[in-house]
């Protein structure tokens, strides 16, 4: 299976909300889904963990809630070329680092 994101192929693909659950209610949901917005992506444990571990929730729901908003940003952009060079199987996931009172 194809990682939307990084493009490798994996053994296991998780889904990855664009728009976190939390900021999402059934009714928006529906609303998003009558539109035909795509409410979630495919995606390989490494990338999943790594948007996780650098964005907060609310930068994800604003900032980076398509595909496009998530292959433009450069620390993405940057850990996607990083790891498309990883053999498949090895474990990348992105350390969530903490300064000045909040993480980055």
């Amino acid at each position: 299976m194809l990682c939307e994101l990084c493009s490798r192929d994996v053994q296991e693909i998780g889904e990855h909300h664009l728009i976190p659950r939390k900021f999402l209610s059934r009714r928006r949901r529906a609303y998003a889904v009558q539109l035909g917005r795509k409410l979630t992506l495919s995606l390989c444990a490494d990338c999943e963990h790594m948007l996780h571990a650098t964005f907060m929730l609310s930068q994800l729901h604003t900032e980076l809630n398509t595909l496009e908003k998530l292959k433009s940003n450069e620390k993405i952009r940057k850990y996607v070329e990083w790891v498309s060079s990883r053999p498949e199987g090895v474990v990348t996931h992105a350390r969530r680092s903490w300064k000045g009172g909040k993480y980055e």
